[in-house]
């Protein structure tokens, strides 16, 4: 499955005004940038194999020289039927700014779960933070970060009917008896009860529920801080694509893009000042809403074990509770009933 998108809000202390630092004796240049900060671009973490680009990727190996981190690099995709990017893009951006020995909040962007899969590492003398995958992680350091976790829900749009979309996740003989059954729960909730567009199965299924059980998960491994969104803004900075149209898209509001600086509205504006105050605050308070104001009118609230509020992020910020409750405990019901079966 897909998971959310979350954001982690840590802190570290900021050592040095050069761009370059030492890592295992080698050299990590990177650029002075005149805005007052240094950035280190495309730092490999992990390796793909090119003979074979979707099987798990191998952590990258130490340094044997000195790294020029000046590119950044993007992954595969293709857009107006060209191919941009490259499949060697297991890679971190570092931005830094010239605030020598003050301790600075850091925001960890964690897009997609499976960017973890074979990825978590430890490091001799460094206290981990993400050391395997998130829903495994129970660390007391782990739970005491702020976590804003959520995704993009705009309207339904064209999707195939995949009622077994779910037999990924267990391992379920398609002739069996349990098979046909589940598949007939699936198509009868969701088109004959429900009677919605087939994407919501398709988004509930890769992105809805993890993000909705990753909370959960959150919460039973300690976590107190945790804020959830949804995104429902549907503005000039979307992406009109099958899976990225639900994942992702508040990012192009959070982070500057040059490609959209001549399609940006006014109400694009709005947005961009309301999630880059939420996401500033967060990362330096812990807290995305430490006081209300005009733009973020509303107390943004951490879910608990009995509440799952949300702040919906639209031209008119709001709160909800318990985003698509209804088939969020359909697919509780539904693991629960085959959990024999998960893979």
């Amino acid at each position: 499955m897909l998971s959310a998108i979350l954001f982690s809000s840590i802190c570290v202390l900021v050592q040095s005004t050069d761009p370059t630092v030492t890592i295992d004796g080698h050299k990590i240049i990177g650029i002075a940038d005149p805005g007052g900060f240094a950035k280190y671009l495309g730092i490999p973490y992990a390796d793909v194999d090119p003979k074979f680009p979707f099987s798990p990727s191998k952590p990258h190996p130490a340094f044997t020289q000195d790294f020029v981190a000046n590119e950044a690099k993007s992954c595969l995709r293709i857009e107006n039927e060209f191919i941009f990017g490259t499949i060697d893009c297991l890679t971190l951006d570092i931005y830094v700014p010239n605030a020598p020995g003050v301790l600075l909040p850091v925001m960890v962007w964690i897009k997609r779960e499976s960017e973890f899969k074979h990825n978590e590492k430890k490091f001799a003398g460094v206290e981990s933070f993400i050391s395997e995958h998130p829903r495994n992680i129970k660390s007391s350091k782990a739970s005491s970060t702020p976590i804003i976790i959520g995704y993009g829900d705009l309207p339904p749009m064209p999707a195939p009917v995949m009622y077994e979309i779910w037999i990924s996740d267990f391992d379920m003989k398609e002739d069996s008896e349990d098979y046909r059954f589940a598949y007939d729960v699936v198509r009868q909730f969701y088109f004959e009860e429900e009677k919605v567009n087939a994407s919501n199965l398709l988004i509930d299924y890769l992105l809805r529920y993890p993000i909705h059980r990753m909370a959960e998960l959150l919460l039973q491994n300690g976590a107190t801080n945790v804020y959830r969104y949804v995104f429902s803004y549907n503005g000039g900075r979307i992406i009109k694509d099958p899976l990225d149209f639900f994942i992702g898209n508040e990012i192009n509001y959070l982070l500057d893009d040059a490609v959209f600086d001549k399609t940006t509205t006014r109400e694009d504006k709005f947005i961009i000042d309301v999630i880059t105050t939420l996401w500033t605050n967060f990362a330096k308070f812990g807290n995305p809403t430490p006081q209300i104001t005009e733009l973020t009118p509303i107390k943004w609230k951490p879910i608990t074990k009995k509440t799952h509020p949300y702040l919906n992020i639209d031209l008119k910020v709001s709160e909800g509770s318990r985003p698509a409750h209804d088939r969020m405990t359909f697919w509780h019901m539904f693991y629960k009933l085959y959990k024999a079966y998960l893979r």
